[in-house]
């Protein structure tokens, strides 16, 4: 909360910020992907995928069509732009990432479903984003 908090002041403020913290926060964001990564790598090699595949199959359906597709008939509705559209679109299209693993474990349910889900719709977002991509105006 004090990091979030910090960090409106400092960008609604427009407080400048030191070069030396700048270069450190560059540093840490650089490494935060990786990092999420490998943690998430060693959840799944925990949590393989089996079992439950009608509940993963739901979760990777809504991700990567049931989401992009609302967002398309919402942003024709509201008049987006064709830049914000697309954006819009493929934001949407996205696979669930590893907060929806994090939550899972917060609550104590589902773990295995959500790890597996992530994994499964990272790789087949690869295809159906194609797909996305090629409807897009």
């Amino acid at each position: 909360m004090i990091g979030i908090g910090l960090g409106f002041v400092v960008n609604l403020g427009g407080v400048p910020v030191p070069g030396v913290l700048s270069e450190a926060l560059d540093m840490m964001v650089r490494a935060a992907l990786p990092a999420a990564l490998f943690g998430l790598g060693g959840v799944l090699y925990r949590y393989r995928p089996e079992g439950d595949m009608a509940t993963i199959g739901f979760v990777c359906g809504v991700s990567l069509l049931l989401h992009p597709a609302v967002v398309w008939v919402m942003g024709g509705a509201l008049g987006l732009s064709t830049g914000q559209f697309r954006s819009a679109v493929l934001t949407g299209a996205m696979a669930p990432g590893v907060n929806t693993y994090i939550f899972a474990n917060l609550y104590g349910v589902a773990k295995r479903v959500a790890a597996s889900a992530v994994l499964i719709a990272t790789a087949l977002s690869i295809l159906t984003v194609w797909v996305w991509l090629a409807l897009l105006p």
